[in-house]
């Protein structure tokens, strides 16, 4: 058996990026299933890659502070679910895309310029967001959609929850093409 100081630097969680803590991530821990009230607090649509949060009580991190469309072909934040209604009631026809991101994350920094030029392509079609998860507002909204990893996108298609899927390098092109479906 190996000492323990020499297994403890063996040892690593995974960060939200995939990546091990160590190398430079922070790991998240999202909440468990059984941390909502009820089942009928807990997204609807949870998978590894979070779901649409519109359906729990409260909006815990409403910020209070007026939100404001992006305009066509920019890319927005959002920070609340009270963000994301806004946005999608703005976007009624269209659709919304919404990246989970951290600045320091290397997977996410690989999207960061096909992101932006999708948000290019697809305007006036479609409205992107970003969600920082370093932010305070951010991590808690991470927390209300059940994002356990980032890079990952949620897609809304005329106000319905449709995906919510990867969004590293490796998958881009099933985002892409997502995308043109829609």
């Amino acid at each position: 058996m190996l000492p323990a100081f020499v297994l403890g630097a063996l040892s690593f969680t995974a960060s939200p990026c995939g990546q091990p803590a160590r190398a430079g991530c922070r790991a998240y821990r999202s909440p468990p299933p059984h941390a909502f009230s009820s089942a009928a607090d807990a997204p609807a649509d949870l998978t590894k890659y979070g779901g649409d949060p519109r359906g729990k009580k409260g909006d815990a991190n409403d910020t209070g502070e007026p939100w404001e469309m992006p305009s066509s072909g920019s890319i927005g934040r959002l920070e609340s679910v009270a963000h994301l209604e806004s946005a999608l009631e703005a976007a009624a026809d269209g659709f919304t895309v919404i990246k989970f991101m951290r600045p320091g994350c290397a997977a996410c920094a690989a999207t960061e310029k096909d992101f932006a030029k999708s948000a290019r392509t697809y305007a006036p079609r479609g409205s992107f967001f970003l969600v920082n998860y370093d932010d305070k507002a951010g991590r808690a909204f991470c927390r209300q959609c059940a994002v356990k990893f980032v890079p990952c996108a949620h897609v809304y298609q005329s106000g319905s929850f449709v995906a919510a899927m990867p969004l590293g390098k490796k998958s881009w092109d099933a985002f892409a093409e997502r995308l043109t479906q829609l």
